[in-house]
């Protein structure tokens, strides 16, 4: 008997003919199963055109067994944010033009998906190609409407700029010829501002040192001291912790950092960053290298490899498992905001409101704006700034106005450098007369 069920098989086995039916390459894909139908023809027919049956309904959004992956058709908005993923999140370059050359950092992939499903849930099922200016101009509207009061500019800001991207890509992959995203009316949200003071600084690292949790002091302080984004600094391993030879750096840099040293050696953190992929290797001094070398005598006798790590608990802030990694960053962040409200509480016990405001305001990332403000104010040329960022001279120019506003200090040191100068013309006209 010739069988065309789409699907069922048969087989002869020491026991006799069985029944089965057998998924395509692509249904097996996205889940589906072979199943076994026993040695009835006429049960097997009708078990196969079932399944067949639950096959077609999940090919038109029904529903499907719980197994079963989502069905996504070919050039629907789901598709491309699928090839999008699988093709490792390509960047789009400065002005539009879409490159494979480079990749979005792995934490900047964790705020796209967030971004991907929301532009899923308004058009997933949707071709690419019939999405419009106008289907545009729709979805930027309800993504500003408030909820609870608040209109949130910042995520419909970065939900368009992440569907801008996801167009470009069709466009490079022939889904659509022109980006319906390219100019989605909407302007950027001003950039963050806060830096922590020189108070903020030291009550921060008073409240974890007040609270027993030096390693959290250590935390904020690389980062506020090296620049370092937050993710390259919770994963940085001990062994990261290195002499600086000679030969790096200028001689009398590497005499003058080896005379603050208490045994003559030069000792930095070696880092690879998560989204420049620069290796850099910065030195430390003074107070953050006593704490480095506590913090690594602390977490070896715990087991632990990283240098930043989760004292309470006596586990690292990291992991190679994506989902726990997430959790153990945002257990990271609610542990800087417990220290930042204690330090903000004290800060208003003492008469301090202004400082206590201030604290409350700040982020853990706002201490990387605050490294180049530091720096900056002390006149420090852009690729200087560059060599301990780990940003290219180029796009260090470029995110200078974003990270390092200008600020009551900056005006006082111009003033300063520019009276010396002043005063030292002054004396060389003197000396000359």
């Amino acid at each position: 008997m010739k069988i065309s069920v789409p699907g069922l098989v048969a087989k002869k086995t020491a026991t006799g003919t069985r029944y089965y039916w057998t998924p395509s390459p692509t249904l097996s894909k996205a889940g589906w199963k072979s199943q076994a139908l026993g040695r009835d023809i006429e049960a097997a027919i009708a078990a196969a055109k079932k399944r067949n049956e639950e096959v077609a309904n999940w090919r038109t959004g029904g529903a499907k067994p719980r197994a079963i992956a989502k069905f996504v058709a070919r050039a629907t908005v789901d598709h491309v944010i699928a090839q999008y993923k699988a093709d490792g999140y390509p960047r789009v370059k400065k002005g539009g033009r879409f490159g494979d050359d480079r990749f979005i950092g792995e934490n900047t992939r964790i705020e796209y998906d967030s971004k991907l499903k929301a532009i899923s849930a308004w058009a997933g099922s949707e071709p690419i190609a019939a999405i419009t200016p106008d289907n545009v101009a729709v979805f930027r509207d309800a993504l500003l409407v408030p909820k609870k009061g608040v209109v949130r500019l910042t995520t419909a800001h970065g939900t368009l700029r992440v569907l801008r991207t996801l167009c470009a890509y069709a466009k490079s992959k022939k889904f659509i010829e022109t980006n319906p995203a390219l100019d989605f009316d909407l302007p950027a949200p001003p950039p963050r501002q806060q830096v922590a003071s020189p108070e903020a600084r030291a009550a921060l690292l008073a409240a974890a040192d007040d609270a027993g949790e030096p390693n959290m002091a250590l935390a904020m302080l690389l980062g506020w001291k090296i620049g370092q984004r937050e993710g390259d600094l919770l994963r940085t391993l001990q062994t990261q912790y290195v002499e600086i030879p000679s030969y790096k750096l200028d001689a009398e840099v590497f005499a003058s950092l080896a005379a603050m040293a208490p045994d003559g050696r030069v000792m930095g953190i070696r880092l690879r960053q998560g989204k420049t992929r620069v290796w850099i290797e910065v030195p430390v001094v003074a107070d953050e290298r006593t704490r480095i070398e506590a913090a690594i005598e602390r977490a070896r006798a715990v087991g632990i490899a990283t240098l930043l790590y989760d004292e309470r608990d006596n586990k690292t802030w990291t992991s190679g498992d994506n989902k726990e990694r997430r959790s153990r960053a945002m257990y990271f962040q609610r542990r800087f905001a417990e220290l930042r409200q204690s330090a903000a509480d004290k800060a208003k016990r003492d008469g301090l409101a202004e400082l206590s405001a201030d604290l409350l305001d700040l982020q853990f990332r706002d201490f990387r704006r605050t490294c180049v403000v530091v720096l900056g104010e002390l006149g420090l040329a852009d690729q200087l700034i560059a060599a301990i960022t780990g940003h290219s001279l180029d796009e260090t120019k470029r995110i200078l106005e974003v990270y390092m506003p200008r600020t009551t200090g900056m005006a006082a040191r111009a003033i300063m450098m520019s009276a010396e100068r002043d005063a030292r013309n002054a004396k060389r006209k003197d000396a000359g007369a």
